[in-house]
C-alpha cells in the first residue's frame, strides 16, 4: 500500500494546493488543477493508497469555501474507489 501525506499547513492558495496533490499523488500532466479534475485523478487510483492530509484545519483557514469543497470531493472519491482512503488529520 502506498502511504502518502501532505502537510497542508504549507499550501495558501488554490494552485499551491493543486501543485502539492499533483506531486504527491503523481498526477498525469494534463491534470486540470480544479476539483473536478482532483475528483477524477482520484477515483482512477489504480494501487491501494492511503493519503493522510495533515493541518487539514489550517488549510481550512487559508482556502475557506474552497477547502470544504475540496474535501468534499476527496471524500466522495474515496467513497467510489476501493484503492484510495484518506485521512484528515
Amino acid at each position: 500500500m502506498n502511504e502518502i501525506t501532505i502537510d497542508c499547513a504549507l499550501i495558501h492558495s488554490r494552485t499551491s494546493f493543486h501543485e502539492a496533490f499533483s506531486l504527491a499523488l503523481s498526477f498525469p500532466e494534463w491534470y486540470g488543477k480544479n476539483l473536478d479534475a482532483l475528483h477524477d485523478c482520484l477515483t482512477a487510483v489504480h494501487e491501494d493508497t492511503k493519503l493522510h492530509l495533515l493541518h487539514w484545519d489550517t488549510l481550512e483557514a487559508n482556502l475557506g469555501p474552497y477547502a470544504a469543497n475540496a474535501k468534499k470531493a476527496i471524500l466522495h472519491a474515496a467513497s467510489a474507489n476501493p484503492k484510495f482512503a484518506v485521512t484528515f488529520i
